[in-house]
């Protein structure tokens, strides 16, 4: 199963707050939410070169909160809470991890003698 933009910017808006569990995004915060959610997605294409075989109506049920996160940091400071921006790059990084098959390799310390 795959996941839509409603439900990932849904998501995002519970995860902020924003709505209760059982109350959807109305049309205006998912339109903004939505737009986040595109530039995320342009991002990882663009800035980060992941090849993506999703897009943002149909994103992997793996990924569904990682992108939600990213988009809820993203759009957090839309909603006055600036503080939970960190959450994009925790989303990021966690769709980044899963897209290149686990933890990035670090480079070794070199010493030099």
């Amino acid at each position: 199963m795959t996941k839509t933009a409603r439900d990932v910017t849904t998501e995002a808006l519970r995860t902020l707050g924003v709505l209760a569990v059982d109350e959807e995004a109305s049309a205006d915060d998912h339109a903004r939410a939505s737009s986040h959610l595109s530039a995320i997605y342009a991002e990882l294409d663009e800035t980060h070169g992941l090849a993506l075989e999703w897009t943002t109506e149909t994103v992997p049920d793996r990924l569904w909160l990682p992108v939600s996160t990213a988009v809820a940091g993203s759009v957090a400071a839309a909603y006055g809470m600036p503080e939970k921006a960190g959450y994009r790059q925790a989303g990021i990084a966690a769709i980044m991890r899963d897209e290149l098959g686990g933890e990035p390799e670090r480079a070794t310390e070199a010493q030099f003698f």
